[in-house]
């Protein structure tokens, strides 16, 4: 009879278990310290520190009562804030953190509360959006959420992915027949591109805004050579301008200025915001005189003799593929909090190879920066 019962409760908790009944083990039956552990996870989120697991262990007033002073310290607050950032991105409103204060709500509890929420899934609607240009798959979510993974790690995910790549590729390809250059990945994954907002890094819209305006660019050229010293100077290949200064005051936004092979001096001029510079080579184009370039402005297949090409607070200029040499000051130097790109150079011989000044965070990879009286200060 008693291995009957025996069996009969065997095969009902079986039953149970397998129905996706689960019981939750008492408090009454864990030791002392990890009660302190499991009060700290549930208001705080996180394992007691050595010397407060020691002094609780000490002064230990029971279960429900360190769950309740937890429940009331200012980190309690700072908690639920990283809970809301991780899952919605978002800060919490006055009106959520009193309610889960007042109710006590264990850290467990709101993330599921939230992650169950119609917001959880417009936060990944709008993090996939912005970029990958497009909706996450629903078995993406059901991941996502099943495994309570954060909106920041997903964020570094999904910048990291071949899929980013892929995007950009494309948006590349579409505009200009080609794949994004490598500084462009990561220019993209660094910051924001537009002019009219700022972020850690450029949205999918904002990537094929910019390879539509370098679309425009290829499609807007203008011409320069000292040469011509005929009486039309309108920037066409038949009748380029002949000075540099005549095509970056007459130029519209989002052109592309080539100087043919010659020697250049006209003392220090502003590049446009949205105007590329190209020479017809480091080796052909020469500038004895100084360029400084603002946002969106390209600065490249140049050699400037005995001055420099200075980048002055905008986003994100880019020099690449010049030779800079024996300037008195620095080679190339940035003033402002956007992201230079420094890519492919030649930098010899002058005060300083590269300065970079305020809260600027360069691109800087394949230069040659040697034989300056500082190379980097």
């Amino acid at each position: 009879m008693r291995e009957k019962i025996l069996k009969i409760a065997t095969i009902g908790l079986v039953i149970l278990v397998g129905a996706g009944f689960f019981f939750t083990p008492s408090t009454d039956a864990l030791s002392k310290e990890d009660l302190i552990k499991e009060a700290y996870q549930e208001m705080l989120d996180r394992d007691p520190f050595p010397v407060e697991l020691s002094n609780n262990l000490e002064n230990f007033l029971g279960y429900e009562n360190l769950r309740s002073y937890l429940n009331q310290v200012s980190e309690r607050r700072l908690a639920i804030n990283l809970i809301y950032s991780d899952y919605l991105n978002r800060a919490p409103q006055q009106r959520e953190y009193e309610f889960h204060i007042r109710t006590g709500n264990p850290a467990n509890k709101i993330k599921k509360q939230l992650i169950d929420s119609e917001e959880r899934e417009q936060a990944l609607n709008i993090l996939y959006e912005n970029i990958l240009n497009r909706l996450p798959q629903i078995n993406e979510v059901d991941f996502l959420n099943r495994s309570r993974v954060r909106l920041s790690l997903q964020e570094w995910t999904l910048l990291n992915s071949d899929e980013r790549v892929i995007t950009m590729n494309d948006l590349a390809s579409q505009n200009l027949g080609r794949d994004a250059y490598q500084y462009e990945r990561i220019l993209f994954n660094d910051t924001s591109v537009s002019e009219t907002s700022s972020g850690d890094y450029s949205f999918g819209s904002e990537v094929e805004e910019y390879y539509q305006q370098e679309e425009q660019k290829s499609n807007s050229v203008y011409y320069v050579d000292d040469d011509n010293w005929g009486s039309v100077e309108d920037g066409t290949p038949d009748n380029p301008y002949h000075r540099i200064y005549r095509a970056l005051e007459e130029v519209p936004k989002w052109s592309t200025i080539i100087v043919r092979e010659g020697e250049y001096r006209e003392g220090s001029r502003g590049v446009p915001v949205g105007v590329d510079v190209f020479g017809e080579g480091a080796d052909k184009t020469k500038l004895y005189m100084e360029l400084n370039a603002y946002s969106r402005s390209t600065i490249s297949n140049i050699h400037f003799k005995g001055e420099s090409v200075r980048l002055s607070l905008g986003k994100t200029p880019i020099v690449k593929n010049c030779v800079v040499s024996f300037s008195e000051y620095d080679g190339i130097d940035y003033y402002g909090n956007g992201t230079p790109v420094i890519v492919n150079n030649t930098i010899v011989g002058n005060e300083s190879g590269l300065s970079f000044y305020q809260n600027s965070k360069p691109i800087v990879f394949n230069n040659i920066i040697a034989v300056n009286d500082q190379d980097i200060p």
